[in-house]
């Protein structure tokens, strides 16, 4: 297996959240350029590496009580906050995200 699909697997395991795409790309500019124009293309890979994402996921939640959201997921990418209200865990959860932004609209 290449050393740079390894690294992207690697890359994936820590940050479920990353495409293969920016896995790969953060794997291929840590090498220097000699190493990174022989590296294996993203193409060649993408597969092995999108299958490897899906066969790691965690499996979905039947019903919003076993939903756990962790803090990764109750904000936006800039650090905003998303999860506006999660009324814990009673029979008829309430989940509403947005944003203060969207709200103020």
């Amino acid at each position: 297996m290449p050393l740079v699909q390894t690294s992207a697997k690697r890359q994936l395991e820590d940050n479920p959240e990353w495409s293969a795409r920016r896995a790969y790309n953060t794997e291929i500019n840590k090498l220097p350029l000699p190493e990174a124009s022989l590296a294996v293309p993203l193409s060649t890979i993408q597969r092995s590496l999108n299958h490897f994402k899906v066969r790691n996921r965690p499996p979905l939640p039947a019903t919003r009580q076993d939903l756990i959201l962790l803090p990764a997921h109750q904000a936006t990418t800039d650090g905003r906050r998303l999860l506006l209200i999660d009324d814990g865990l009673a029979m008829d959860r309430l989940l509403v995200f947005g944003t203060a932004l969207n709200i103020e609209r």
